[in-house]
């Protein structure tokens, strides 16, 4: 007789599609570059000396002239924040580092207290 053999063992571990944190948020936030129209045109618009994109050189140069494009666009204090593509605050990203060095560029240094200066005499009466 046949009698029925014991199920095969179920596998309880739960897979995660997400890789890292970017993929979670992928197709349900938009960035900047996907939400901006410009974005098109500029970049048929790259002219060929900086269209190698694994030069970080030509990277940067062309980010920011996009972010420099977009600052022009809607303002200075407006343009949405690349890392932050739905935030709604104002003014784009800018390093702590860069805000201390402009404060204190446009703060003159303060001259500080002179010392006391003293002048011994020597008694030449005797």
């Amino acid at each position: 007789s046949m009698s029925p053999s014991a199920p095969a063992p179920v596998n309880l571990e739960k897979y995660s599609p997400y890789k890292c944190n970017m993929d979670y948020y992928r197709g349900k936030v938009k960035s900047v570059y996907e939400k901006e129209p410009v974005f098109k045109d500029f970049v048929r618009n790259i002219p060929l000396s900086e269209s190698n994109l694994y030069d970080n050189t030509n990277l940067s140069r062309i980010k920011h002239r996009f972010n420099n494009m977009l600052q022009d666009k809607w303002g200075r204090d407006k343009t949405p924040d690349p890392f932050k593509p739905s935030a709604n605050n104002s003014g784009i990203y800018e390093p702590a580092s860069e805000k201390l060095r402009r404060k204190h560029k446009s703060v003159p240094p303060v001259p500080g207290p002179l010392p006391f200066i003293y002048v011994y005499h020597r008694n030449s009466r005797k």
